[in-house]
């Protein structure tokens, strides 16, 4: 599972389906057929910059960012956003960051079911709060605020 970061409000732009162009090209379907069964032959092109993380990275971001909610879901309005802003940037400068850093492993979840968590680094902790960064910036410059689920 994964958990997306973004502004809710915008409104995105209708482009051709990359897959059906490529399915198309390479002779997989026919001109008038698209690449999957349901699809319209259409994609959604958000224009903000938009993260998506696992759910162990999501929770450790929102967790770092004191936002930490079990359901993985929230929102910042616009008017939020300069302080938000500030605690991303309190912690890209901390060296908190460097003890975001995990090892992989692998247990048996519910019904038995094998869970692999993958491993993180600093590095890539830095990343992600980078890339949440963009957007909020985005996000204030745009006048929207972010959300994520």
């Amino acid at each position: 599972m994964s958990v997306t970061f973004g502004c809710p409000d915008t409104e995105p732009k209708l482009v051709p389906c990359q897959f059906c162009i490529d399915a198309r090209r390479e002779g997989h379907v026919r001109p008038d057929e698209t690449c999957i069964p349901g699809c319209d032959g259409l994609e959604r092109e958000y224009p903000e910059p938009q993260c998506n993380f696992a759910n162990s990275n999501a929770r450790d971001v929102l967790a770092a960012l004191g936002l930490a909610d079990e359901e993985l879901c929230g929102r910042v309005d616009h008017g939020d956003l300069p302080e938000f802003i500030r605690k991303i940037i309190r912690v890209i400068n901390s060296r908190g960051i460097n003890s975001m850093s995990r090892e992989p492993e692998e247990f048996s979840g519910a019904q038995g079911c094998k869970v692999i968590v993958c491993g993180s680094t600093p590095e890539r902790a830095r990343e992600r709060f980078d890339s949440i960064l963009v957007l909020a910036k985005w996000a204030q410059e745009n006048g929207h605020g972010i959300s994520w689920g």
